[in-house]
């Protein structure tokens, strides 16, 4: 749907205050989530990129695969994981979402992370979703985050250009909708959280402010609040288990 090559990947890697403020929100919410689950033995990161979740994961002990349809960011990741020392825990395959090359009952832990599930079209999104069911294990967990549709102050990431935002923007879900859609496919304990729930605005006016850490952004306590906020934040994040 957006056409990504290698300038762009290594952009990802190093991108605007605003936007490492969203990375590193993502990322702290799947520590979080990751320990409230049982060890997972084996985890699959879809739309793998720069491999920065495999490599996270990696450092933490676990085994990982890490699966882009691009060769380019194939190519990045690879050249990361070696640099990080990783290889003996990290395996990349060139594999998409809606064509999952895996037997069943693979993994504890699927991740699709950064609103990928955003450039899936209606129909991939149900076979994405079926696919991952299908490589799970019983009990296992699939995380993923989304843009949000209904969010007024949705800028996405920079380097997207203002076709492309509109462009991901048509095809985003809703949480309702990609709530129902996780438990069409059979997923169960469906939960989702708000991941950036604040304008970029206020991340940069805040992040200019002395003592400024990036947990400050942390949205556990927008969701206390009865507010728009916690409804309709930037980047949200579906999870369930199989």
């Amino acid at each position: 749907m957006i056409e990504y090559d290698t300038d762009r990947y290594l952009q990802y890697m190093e991108l605007t205050f605003i936007d490492e403020v969203k990375k590193d929100l993502e990322l702290q919410f799947v520590n979080s989530l990751l320990q409230t689950l049982p060890n997972p033995g084996t985890i699959l990161d879809i739309g793998t990129a720069t491999a920065r979740y495999p490599i996270f994961f990696a450092n933490k002990g676990f085994d990982v695969v890490g699966v882009d349809k691009s060769l380019e960011a194939l190519k990045i990741s690879r050249e990361n994981v070696a640099e990080a020392k990783l290889d003996h825990k990290v395996k990349l395959y060139e594999m998409d979402a809606t064509m999952l090359e895996f037997p069943h009952d693979s993994f504890d832990l699927v991740t699709c992370m950064m609103g990928t599930i955003c450039h899936l079209t209606e129909a991939e999104k149900k076979q994405a979703l079926a696919n991952i069911w299908y490589v799970l294990k019983p009990n296992g967990t699939l995380v993923l985050t989304s843009w949000n549709p209904e969010c007024s102050f949705n800028t996405f990431l920079s380097f997207y250009t203002v076709q492309e935002r509109e462009l991901l923007k048509q095809n985003s879900l809703s949480k309702k909708e990609l709530i129902s859609l996780f438990i069409q496919n059979d997923f169960r304990d469906v939960s989702s959280e708000e991941i950036s729930a604040f304008p970029d605005e206020q991340i940069l006016r805040s992040g200019q402010e002395s003592g400024f850490k990036f947990k400050d952004f942390n949205t556990a306590e927008a969701n206390k609040v009865n507010s728009p906020i916690k409804k309709y934040g930037q980047l949200y994040a579906i999870f369930g288990k199989k």
